[in-house]
């Protein structure tokens, strides 16, 4: 009997080492679009203290029919999305709510591309999840300036499509961001200049900016300007929730900033 109890503990401790050092093995050799891959040390942290999930994470990466390289390079970057990723199988493709929930007019929600709620769901040539930046952030203003609860990213990534603001293999056209009026918000002038952008904010009025690689992406991105704290600037990334859980100061995103626009309710 501890013959064979050893024999078990040595087969799962063979089997841990060669998932561990696979995934290390992947997300060291792969860059990604939005997210700073994990250090070895952080996906030690985050995965491997509950063994019962090696085999789920062993599945993600060595199954590349059933998972997209799109979805695993996206785990690799950011563990938040372990639980998106391993359900993707069974839901890709497929929109589980046509609403945002509660919503009150003038908070802004927090809301990812990666939830499970549309980010399954297509747009353009892939899925909310991964390229869907843009209408999520364009939701999350619509949502906080109205109080409407029925304009969901998947609502906006329709309405891109509908209107040729999706570009194949490039992203989503700056075009979407001045076409709002439908919405019931409408665009008030804004540059890149603390006074500006503070005055903006403090008047409720939210950003979005188009982020050039640096602190939030490696190729494109839309996060959201949505309020100032002691001198410092409120940040929802659709996709990093670390991002969007600290204040960011102008200096450390003014020259990341590739273009930006401000709204408000129309009427108002």
């Amino acid at each position: 009997m501890e013959s064979i109890k050893k024999i078990t503990i040595s087969f799962l401790l063979f089997f841990s080492i060669t998932v561990f050092i696979g995934i290390c093995s992947y997300i060291n050799l792969k860059t990604i679009e939005t997210f700073t891959p994990l250090s070895i040390k952080q996906v030690t942290l985050k995965f491997y203290p509950c063994t019962k999930r090696l085999h789920d994470i062993a599945t993600i990466y060595q199954n590349p029919d059933m998972y997209p390289e799109e979805l695993r390079i996206l785990l690799s970057g950011n563990a938040d999305t372990f639980d998106f990723v391993y359900a993707y199988p069974k839901k890709k493709g497929k929109l589980f709510s046509d609403t945002l929930g509660n919503i009150t007019k003038g908070e802004f929600p927090y809301l990812l591309q990666w939830d499970e709620r549309w980010g399954y769901a297509s747009y353009g040539d892939n899925m909310i999840a991964i390229n869907g930046c843009a209408p999520t952030t364009l939701s999350m203003v619509i949502a906080g300036l109205t109080g409407r609860s029925d304009v969901t990213p998947y609502t906006v990534a329709k309405y891109s499509e509908s209107k040729g603001y999706y570009v194949a293999g490039v992203g989503t056209s700056w075009n979407l961001l001045d076409d709002v009026g439908s919405f019931g918000i409408t665009n008030v002038p804004v540059i890149n200049t603390y006074e500006s952008i503070s005055a903006s904010l403090t008047s409720h009025h939210p950003i979005i900016c188009s982020m050039l690689p640096g602190d939030f992406t490696k190729t494109g991105h839309f996060i959201l300007l949505y309020g100032m704290q002691d001198g410092d600037i409120k940040v929802y990334d659709p996709n990093s929730i670390s991002r969007s859980e600290k204040l960011w100061s102008y200096d450390a995103i003014k020259n990341q900033i590739a273009e930006l626009w401000c709204y408000q309710e129309i009427g108002f």
